[in-house]
């Protein structure tokens, strides 16, 4: 049976990215392996440990009116960019818009966090229809 992932480095890589939002420490209980935050836009963001290697950040937007303007949108933010981050847009088995990022335990120095972490918020807001903001306020949400 495979070991389950170390959350120490998870931990150690969020507690920077936190920091850069102005965050004074990450609240992890030992083996934490998913954190949620609410955004002032009224979104979560969620963070998790996927393995050894990997971690996303999540920007669920829930359930959207799913006409056709809203999904042409959707499906023009996963177009080939050259953008150093391009967040993935999708809709969970609960029709709930989301857009993700896939991003490595190791390799990430806090200023490649920051635009992973801008690049996922511009994502959110443009399918959301607000203005692209740089530093978005958060609210205290459910972590698990």
């Amino acid at each position: 049976m495979p070991r389950p992932p170390d959350t120490q480095d998870f931990h150690r890589v969020l507690s920077g990215l936190l920091q850069l939002l102005g965050w004074r420490d990450l609240p992890a209980a030992p083996g934490q392996d998913l954190f949620s935050l609410r955004t002032e836009g009224g979104y979560d963001i969620h963070f998790g440990l996927i393995d050894h290697e990997h971690w996303f950040m999540l920007a669920d937007l829930g359930v959207r009116d799913n006409g056709d303007d809203a999904l042409t949108e959707a499906l023009r933010c996963n177009q080939i960019a050259a953008a150093r981050w391009q967040p993935v847009v999708a809709l969970d088995a609960e029709l709930r818009l989301c857009c993700w990022l896939c991003l490595p335990l190791s390799g990430c120095d806090r200023p490649a966090l920051a635009d992973a972490f801008d690049a996922l918020i511009a994502t959110a807001e443009r399918l959301l229809g607000s203005p692209p903001s740089r530093a978005p306020v958060f609210r205290p949400g459910p972590s698990r």
